[in-house]
């Protein structure tokens, strides 16, 4: 569970530099001065911790059906939210692109959690 949290604190940091590189979105407000135009807090906390959480509850829920909720949630709730309280702008960025990057962090944290490796460690 631990390295899908990681694994989403990596993933989320890189999608939110590329995109402020480009221009997709921005940051109105101010959260760190030394990083002032990441939403740190929100990568380091809110991103893994949904993550992790969506793994740990109803594990035998379809998985596909699961990573859709969570996507759901999270970008048309949580981002939307982080929109109207101007911790977020979009610009012309669509609420389906950030669907589809909650699904594509929710599915590789999945992939990694649920690896066969694992299994042996546990045997041992």
């Amino acid at each position: 569970m631990l390295l899908g949290g990681l694994l989403t604190i990596i993933l989320s940091l890189t999608i939110d530099l590329a995109a402020l590189s480009l221009g997709l979105w921005s940051y109105p407000m101010v959260i760190l001065p030394l990083a002032p135009f990441l939403f740190l807090p929100y990568h380091f906390s809110l991103a893994p911790v949904g993550v992790m959480f969506a793994l740990q509850i109803k594990p035998k829920m379809n998985p596909l059906l699961k990573g859709a909720l969570f996507s759901a949630l999270a970008a048309f709730g949580g981002m939307n939210f982080f929109n109207a309280i101007d911790f977020y702008n979009p610009k012309n960025w669509s609420t389906l692109y950030d669907f589809i990057i909650f699904l594509t962090l929710y599915y590789t944290a999945y992939w990694l959690t649920k690896m066969e490796s694992y299994n042996t460690l546990d045997n041992e």
